[in-house]
Formats: structure tokens, C-alpha cells, sequence
């Protein structure tokens, strides 16, 4: 089995939370030899669009049926949206995989291209 049923479960409890609260979220879960991600970077404040393993960035004016307030407002949240999750997720990253460094060379240990899937993933 390549993915954790587990994990599929748990995130797609949390991508309907995501949804409901029209929220962005980088998450990442993990159980014993498994790993889930998912990168949700489209709420409706976001001009970012994504269409499977496509990401795109709407922000001609002709996006917003010419209305500048809407386009600049949409401009400044995903601005704030992607340099926020990208600098939030490299401060807790970094120490992460110090520590997984040090701990690996302490224990001696080797890990192999592990079963990390992304939210998309099929479960089959």
C-alpha cells in the first residue's frame, strides 16, 4: 500500500474545515512510514487558482470585470497568503530537519524514498 488510509481520512476531514471557513492551510500529517500533505492556496480572497497539479495566479484586470479595487485587494491577499505560508513553513522547517540531521546521525539511520502523498493522490 503506497498511502495511509488513515491519513486520507484525517485529511480530508480537514480540507472540508478549510473549505467551510474559507481558509488557506499548508498541512502535513504522518503516521508510522507514511507522510500526507496537502497545499490549499485557493480560498476566495487568493487569486491563485489550481487545477489539479496546476497552479495559476489570476490578476489581469479583466479577472476582476475590470474593477481595480478588487483586483488590488485580490493582489495584496495573495501576496500576504503565499509570502505568509511560505516564510511560516520554512521557520518550522528548518529546525525540523536540523533536528532529523542530528537524530539520523546519532541513530544511524537511513531512510529510504518513504510513501509521501500528496492530498491528490489516488487511493487505489
Amino acid at each position: 500500500m503506497q498511502y495511509s488510509p488513515k491519513l486520507k481520512i484525517a485529511m480530508q476531514e480537514i480540507k472540508k474545515i478549510l473549505l467551510k471557513h474559507d481558509i488557506a492551510g499548508v498541512i502535513i500529517l504522518h503516521t508510522p512510514g507514511h507522510t500526507e500533505y496537502l497545499n490549499k492556496i485557493d480560498p476566495s480572497y487568493s487569486a491563485i487558482k489550481v487545477n489539479g497539479d496546476e497552479i495559476s495566479v489570476r490578476l489581469k484586470l479583466q479577472d476582476f470585470d475590470g474593477d481595480k479595487k478588487k483586483q488590488k485587494e485580490a493582489a495584496e491577499n495573495t501576496s500576504n497568503l503565499l509570502h505568509s505560508v511560505s516564510s511560516t513553513a520554512f521557520q518550522i522547517a528548518a529546525p525540523l530537519a536540523k533536528l532529523s540531521s542530528k537524530v539520523d546521525e546519532i541513530l544511524g539511520v537511513e531512510h529510504r524514498k518513504g510513501n509521501h502523498t500528496s492530498s491528490t493522490t489516488q487511493q487505489n
